[in-house]
């Protein structure tokens, strides 16, 4: 059925006005601020194309973004940082059958192409516009941010990214806003709503502490973590509130020669289940062969099932899931990744990803080119390689819900 066009709502309208005052207003004040005083506009544009095989939820399927960021800082006194990010995208999808996104797909969202807000956010404005059953216009103000110095320490307050833990590939402590393993955008972080104070203990140690607020009290977290380095040796002790779980977190980080060594471990207490304890452990290490980063992590997952036709059950009975703070189903895994570290405007990456319980596994490859100081070019491929029984059993592997996709990114500085 065809839907119809959407008229920007009044905060819509609020907001593309402001991005468009900054935008003026940076270009007038450019070349008249003072040595203290400073505003910088800048951004890029990305052209995403995606083409996917069919699983057992969809069919052949075509996807293209178009999208712009705005990114906006001012600088005042040299002690007051304020960012401003705005995102514009038209997105466009086409399916081999039923020639439109599947109501459980919504515009491909299991593969993270397109960003979205909602999470950890107090408000926002209308985050989409469906033009028909196959195009819409999105967009997203993905910071608004105030960094704050002091003689003690920082403030930021605002839509602001943050990321916790020290893991690689589980990120299993990186439970704001958890990035997926085969994300075409990993290298940007989503914004929260959050009221940070990071304060310095010492030469070699940071107390940092934040507030993240979202639509209710209940959907909110807090945390405070402290930091420090002992020889060669990191370490962060992190208690977190996370909706109405409890999250105690250790993580340790060293060097030993030319390897690195890190591992996690978290106690999550689960009021879903009386406020019973369940642990999450990861250790991984790389280490530097040739012209290549090696690395490999190996991630135990006590909230995930050992079963492939349990994973619905066991998720849907945790708040860590049905909150989309954890992404893998499964209780045991293992990571493999290598990284090419020589090349000044080629840069090539491949992941692998075993799912221990289910033999299913994953294959993640990125290449990415620097045409010049504005233009880069950036090919991904994700192959699923699944083990599992018919969608009729019910017992699918976790990675037979993947696609096997081909992506292009183009992407455009300014």
């Amino acid at each position: 059925m065809r839907q119809q066009y959407k008229k920007p709502s009044y905060y819509s309208k609020v907001a593309i006005f402001a991005f468009g005052q900054m935008a003026f207003s940076a270009y007038g004040f450019l070349d008249n601020v003072s040595s203290e005083n400073s505003v910088q506009l800048d951004g890029f544009t990305r052209i995403y194309h995606e083409q996917h095989s069919e699983t057992a939820y969809a069919d052949t399927g075509i996807v293209q973004t178009l999208q712009g960021r705005l990114m906006h800082e001012s600088r005042i006194e040299n002690t007051l940082l304020i960012d401003a990010h705005y995102v514009l995208a038209w997105d466009g999808v086409a399916y081999k059958n039923s020639g439109q996104v599947p109501d459980h797909l919504t515009f491909n969202n299991a593969q993270g192409l397109i960003e979205r807000s909602g999470a950890f956010r107090i408000s926002d404005i209308k985050d989409n516009y469906n033009l028909n059953s196959q195009h819409r216009l999105t967009q997203n103000v993905d910071r608004l941010v105030a960094h704050k110095a002091f003689d003690w320490g920082d403030i930021h307050f605002g839509r602001q990214a943050i990321t916790l833990g020290v893991s690689r590939f589980s990120q299993q402590s990186d439970v704001l806003y958890p990035v997926s393993f085969n994300n075409l955008q990993s290298d940007y972080r989503q914004g929260v709503d959050a009221v940070r104070f990071e304060i310095p203990m010492g030469m070699l140690s940071v107390l940092d502490m934040a507030w993240v607020q979202g639509e209710t009290i209940n959907d909110s977290a807090g945390f405070v973590r402290f930091k420090a380095s002992l020889a060669e040796l990191e370490y962060e002790v992190t208690a977190m509130q996370l909706h109405e779980d409890a999250m105690l977190t250790i993580s340790l980080q060293q060097s030993l020669h030319n390897a690195g060594l890190w591992q996690e471990l978290s106690f999550i207490k689960d009021e879903n289940k009386s406020n019973k304890t369940y642990h999450r452990f990861s250790i991984g290490f790389d280490n530097t062969v040739s012209d290549f980063l090696i690395s490999a992590e190996y991630y135990y997952n006590e909230l995930g099932a050992d079963q492939s036709d349990q994973y619905m059950s066991k998720a849907l009975s945790f708040n860590l899931y049905t909150k989309n703070a954890i992404s893998f189903l499964a209780q045991q895994y293992l990571f493999v990744g290598a990284n090419y570290l020589e090349g000044s405007q080629d840069n090539f990456s491949i992941n692998y990803a075993y799912n221990i319980n289910d033999n299913s596994q994953l294959l993640s490859a990125v290449f990415n080119h620097n045409i010049n100081a504005t233009w880069d070019v950036n090919v991904q491929t994700n192959l699923p390689i699944s083990i599992g029984s018919s969608m009729g059993d019910h017992k699918l592997s976790e990675f037979s819900q993947y696609f096997h996709s081909l992506s292009l990114n183009l992407s455009a500085m300014f």
